[in-house]
C-alpha cells in the first residue's frame, strides 16, 4: 500500500477530511479495477483465441455471432480514446451481448440438469445388458460407506460425502417421507433473506428439471428434440438396442453441452473484461514510467488474429501485429519475433497481476469501509454514479462469472408466512410432477433433489439406517451394482 493510500485509509476509517479522501479513493479504486480488468483480459484473450484455432472447442454460427460482437468492440475501444456518446453506446452494446450470453447458459444449464437425469435411468440400467459385477453383501457395503464418509471430522466433507450418497445409492423411500424432508429443509431458511431462499428455491428445481429459463424452447432446437426422443422411450422395456441408441442420444448431447458451455464461459469472461474496462475507462491512471501498453499489445494482437481467422476462414497459425503505417505483407513479417513479442509481454504481465492481487484485498476492504459507512454522502457529492460503476466492476470481475451484476438493496428477512407459501408451491409443483412421471423419472428427480437439501441426518445411526434401507429395499440387482459402483467412484474422486 502506498504511502497516500495508507494516510486515506487510516482517514476514511477515522472519518477525516471526508471531502477530499472520497474521491480522491473512488478515482484510485476505479483506477485499479480498470488497470484488472486489462490484464485479465489480455491474458484470456490469448488463450481463448488458441482453444478455437486449435479445436478444442467450436462456436457454432450462433454463437460467432456475439464472438464477432464482442472482437468488433475491442477493436473499436481500445486502440484510441472515445467521447462519451461512443461510451455509451459502448456499454450498452457489451451490457446485449453479456445479457445473451447469460440467457444461453442459462438454457444450457437447464438442459444439463434435464440430461443429466437421463443419464442417471440409464446408468441404472448399463447391467441389465451385461454382466453384474461382483459386489459386496448390504451389510458389508452400508458399513464401507459409513466408514469412508465419516473417516474425517471435518463437517464439510463429511456432509458433502452424505450428499454423494444420497444422490447414487437406490431411492427406496416413500414420496410421504420425501415431502417430510422437503418441507423439513424450507424452514431451515426461516428468517433468512428471500434472496436466499429463491436461490434455495433454484438449485431445487433445477435438480428436478423443472426449471425453465428464459429462452428455453427457442435457443436450442437439436437439444430441444434430442430430449424429446429420450423423453419417449419406455424404460421398463427398452432392448439392448434401444439401451444404445439412448446412450449415443445422451453422449451426443453431452458433447454439444460441453462444448457449447466452454465457448460461452470464455467468452463471458472476456465480455466481463471488457465491460469492466468500458465502465471505468474515463477514470483510468495513466501509464506511468516503465508501463509499455503489454496489455494493449497483446490484445490487439489476438483481436487481428480473430479478424484473420473470421475474414479468411483459416487459423492464423502466429501471431502478428502491423507496424505503424506498414501495409499488410506476409513476407515482411518476422512471425517469430512478434510471437516472442507475445510471450514476453505475457510474461510481464504475470509480474503484474500478481502485485495487483497483493494490493487489491486491501483496496476492496477499504471500499466496504465506504460503502457501510459513507452511502448516503456519495449523492450530494455527485460520486453515486462513480460508486456504482465500480461495484458493477467488482461483480463483473468476482468468480461468479455469469451472475447478475445489477446492483441492489440487500433484501429484507422472509416472513415465515411467505416461506410457508413458498415450501407449499415448491410441493405442490413437486407432487404433480411426479405423479406425472414413470418410476425411472421419479427417482431420479427424488435423487436429485436430495443431494440439494441441507442434510437432514442427525446422527450416524440416522445415515446408516438410510443406507440399510435403501440397499434392502432394492430387488434390482443390476440398479444396485450399478449405483454402488458409481458411489465407489465418485468417493475415489472426492479424495483425489
Amino acid at each position: 500500500m502506498d504511502k497516500n493510500l495508507k494516510v486515506m485509509n487510516r482517514e476514511l476509517r477515522e472519518g477525516k477530511n471526508l471531502e477530499e479522501n472520497l474521491p480522491g479513493f473512488l478515482n484510485k479504486m476505479a483506477g485499479v479495477y480498470h488497470r484488472y480488468a486489462m490484464l485479465e483480459l489480455a491474458m484470456r484473450y490469448p488463450a481463448y483465441y488458441e482453444a478455437i484455432r486449435d479445436g478444442e472447442i467450436t462456436p457454432a454460427e450462433e454463437d460467432w455471432k456475439l464472438v464477432d460482437a464482442l472482437n468488433v468492440l475491442i477493436r473499436e475501444n481500445l486502440k484510441e480514446k472515445f467521447d462519451g456518446e461512443g461510451e455509451k453506446a459502448s456499454i450498452i452494446a457489451v451490457n446485449d451481448i453479456r445479457k445473451k450470453a447469460v440467457r444461453r447458459m442459462s438454457v444450457l444449464t437447464a438442459y444439463t440438469d434435464r440430461l443429466s437425469l437421463k443419464e442417471y435411468i440409464l446408468n441404472r440400467l448399463e447391467y441389465c445388458y451385461k454382466e453384474i459385477p461382483e459386489y459386496e453383501e448390504d451389510d458389508d457395503a452400508a458399513r464401507e460407506i459409513l466408514r469412508v464418509i465419516f473417516e474425517t471430522d471435518d463437517n464439510a466433507i463429511v456432509n458433502e460425502k452424505i450428499r454423494m450418497m444420497l444422490s447414487q445409492l437406490p431411492v427406496r423411500m416413500t414420496k410421504t417421507k420425501f415431502f417430510e424432508y422437503l418441507e423439513q429443509s424450507f424452514q431451515n431458511y426461516a428468517g433468512q433473506d428471500r434472496e436466499a431462499v429463491d436461490s434455495f428455491l433454484y438449485m431445487l428445481r433445477s435438480a428436478a428439471g423443472i426449471y425453465e429459463p428464459e429462452g428455453f424452447d427457442e435457443e436450442y432446437p437439436n437439444l430441444k428434440e434430442l430430449m424429446k426422443q429420450l423423453d419417449q422411450k419406455n424404460y421398463s422395456e427398452l432392448s439392448e438396442e434401444e439401451y444404445e441408441e439412448c446412450c449415443r442420444l445422451a453422449g451426443e448431447g453431452t458433447d454439444f453441452l460441453n462444448n457449447t458451455a466452454d465457448v460461452y464461459f470464455g467468452l463471458q469472461e472476456l465480455v466481463n473484461c471488457l465491460y469492466a474496462a468500458l465502465l471505468l475507462n474515463p477514470y483510468a491512471m495513466p501509464a506511468q514510467d516503465g508501463e509499455d501498453g503489454d496489455e494493449e499489445t497483446v490484445v490487439s494482437v489476438v483481436n487481428e488474429a480473430f479478424r484473420k481467422l473470421r475474414e479468411d476462414g483459416e487459423p492464423v497459425g502466429e501471431y502478428r501485429i502491423l507496424g505503424e503505417g506498414e501495409e499488410e505483407d506476409e513476407e515482411r513479417m518476422d512471425m517469430d519475433s512478434v510471437q516472442n513479442k507475445i510471450s514476453q509481454s505475457l510474461l510481464r504481465l504475470e509480474g503484474k497481476m500478481e502485485t495487483l492481487l497483493m494490493e487489491l484485498p486491501q483496496y476492496e476492504s477499504l471500499l466496504e469501509v465506504v460503502e457501510n459507512s459513507y452511502r448516503k454522502l456519495l449523492e450530494p457529492m455527485m460520486l453515486d454514479k462513480l460508486f456504482q460503476r465500480i461495484a458493477v466492476a467488482q461483480r463483473l470481475l468476482a468468480t461468479s462469472t455469469f451472475a447478475d451484476i445489477e446492483v441492489t438493496e440487500k433484501s429484507e428477512p422472509i416472513k415465515q408466512e411467505d416461506l410457508d407459501r413458498v415450501s407449499k408451491e415448491f410441493l405442490d409443483e413437486m407432487s404433480d410432477f411426479l405423479s406425472a412421471g414413470n418410476r425411472y423419472q421419479n427417482r431420479a428427480v427424488i435423487a436429485a433433489v436430495l443431494k440439494e437439501l441441507p442434510v437432514f441426518f442427525s446422527s450416524r445411526s440416522d445415515v446408516m439406517n438410510y443406507v440399510r434401507s435403501s440397499l434392502a429395499g432394492c430387488r434390482n440387482m443390476p440398479e444396485k451394482a450399478a449405483s454402488l459402483e458409481l458411489l465407489k467412484e465418485l468417493f475415489g474422486e472426492f479424495a483425489q
